[in-house]
């Protein structure tokens, strides 16, 4: 199966019952997110993202196939998220 699957059939699948991650160093999880595989036939083909203060069926999870994940994570390694700009 590819990396490519598109946004439609990212959302389609069903994420019901799937235990997704929560980060350790989120604390008391006041601000953290909580990442979840989305597989089909037993391969992973994206991960959801959300808020892991919403519920699991949350309108406003954000779902990405593999080549987008990759790319996401390549620039995090990379620095190119500018998370914590210079200060004057």
């Amino acid at each position: 199966m590819s990396d490519q699957i598109s946004k439609e059939d990212l959302y389609a699948v069903d994420l019901t019952g799937v235990e997704g991650a929560t980060s350790e160093l989120s604390g008391n999880g006041a601000a953290c997110v909580r990442i979840t595989p989305i597989t089909l036939n037993g391969i992973q083909v994206g991960v959801a993202v959300r808020d892991s203060k919403l519920p699991a069926d949350d309108p406003r999870e954000l779902r990405f196939n593999m080549q987008e994940w990759n790319a996401f994570g390549g620039g995090m390694v990379a620095g190119q998220a500018n998370l914590y700009p210079p200060t004057a």
